[in-house]
């Protein structure tokens, strides 16, 4: 495989099959040791979460929690 200047490589099609990669794909990239990069699949359980979590979290303000509150107060003295 190569990288072409913009760091990208094309994963060749028998080893995509080999490890079950569909196309369109999001993989994580972990750097491991040197000269070695594991490719972890994103999967659609991972998509969920943060559709949930944006929906949980919309209204979130931070001086609404009691702490939060408490800490903002003494930064502004």
């Amino acid at each position: 495989m190569n990288i072409d200047r913009k760091g990208r490589i094309v994963i060749p099609k028998d080893v995509r099959d080999a490890a079950k990669i569909k196309v369109p794909a999001k993989l994580l990239a972990i750097a491991k040791d040197k000269g070695k990069i594991e490719l972890v699949i994103v999967d659609a359980g991972m998509k969920t979460a943060k559709t949930i979590a944006k929906r949980k979290f919309a209204s979130w303000r931070e001086e609404d929690h009691e702490a939060d509150s408490l800490a903002i107060k003494l930064l502004k003295r």
